[in-house]
């Protein structure tokens, strides 16, 4: 996942948002380009290119690229009055977004939904967004090798969330909405089927070389590093890695 606050601080987003203001009112694909910058051309949430290199099957059989959208976080469905506010934008893959998110925006407890701008401190979403969010207070990542020889990389709920809290919830909530965790947890091939399973396992060839190097205090992850840095591309994952918020599943026997 991609850390984008202090996006809306920046110099760029300011002056985007002036000209969105006197001459673009509305329309929201003037923010798309900074997002992406943002991000190294990766969904923020499932941290899959979407720079039109990465191709999906879709429900009509046909095979599309996975390509850049920028929308309503708050879905204007249920926000109408949200639709021309800059702060409800969200860059997102269009798996993550058309796919999986769709028009959802769930929220914890009964809650009455915001109307203006101001009002969203009345609401507690459980979708988490980027931009506003510490993704590392909520997530954390799993490298889990199965019995089968599969290996695969999870998002999971940050272990110091308390069961049944906002967070834990939100956290939890995420990760069901756009299936990036608890691939694993039963004998039945279910869960596996409704899971990313071909992004997750990617994730785990890119970054675990990486992760048991920083694990390991390994003279390697000099070499690494380098080589990492060549990449284009880079994953947000790397921040979860360098401060130590992974596990390695490994079974046993």
């Amino acid at each position: 996942m991609r850390d984008m606050r202090g996006l809306r601080e920046s110099d760029a987003y300011k002056s985007t948002l002036e000209h969105f203001k006197n001459i673009d009112p509305c329309q929201h694909n003037v923010f798309k380009n900074l997002h992406i910058e943002r991000t190294d051309s990766r969904c923020p949430i499932c941290e899959c290119l979407i720079d039109g290199s990465l191709f999906r099957q879709n429900n009509k059989n046909k095979i599309t690229a996975i390509s850049a959208t920028i929308d309503h976080f708050r879905p204007i469905e249920h926000y109408p009055n949200f639709k021309c506010e800059d702060k409800n934008y969200l860059l997102l893959c269009s798996d993550c977004n058309n796919v999986l998110k769709k028009s959802l925006f769930p929220l914890y407890g009964s809650r009455t939904r915001a109307t203006t701008i101001s009002d969203i401190s009345i609401e507690k979403p459980l979708l988490v967004n980027p931009i506003d969010d510490n993704i590392e207070e909520l997530f954390t990542l799993l490298f889990i090798f199965r019995p089968d020889g599969s290996r695969i990389l999870e998002v999971a709920i940050h272990p110091a969330l308390v069961e049944g809290s906002y967070f834990y919830e939100k956290a939890k909530t995420s990760i069901e909405i756009f299936k990036l965790g608890e691939c694993y947890t039963t004998d039945t091939k279910d869960n596996v089927q409704v899971c990313r399973i071909d992004i997750l396992r990617k994730h785990f060839e890119d970054l675990y070389k990486i992760a048991l190097a920083f694990r390991n205090h390994s003279s390697e992850l000099r070499v690494l590093l380098q080589e990492y840095k060549k990449t284009e591309n880079k994953h947000g994952f790397m921040k979860f890695i360098k401060n130590n918020n992974f596990k390695i599943i490994i079974p046993q026997g």
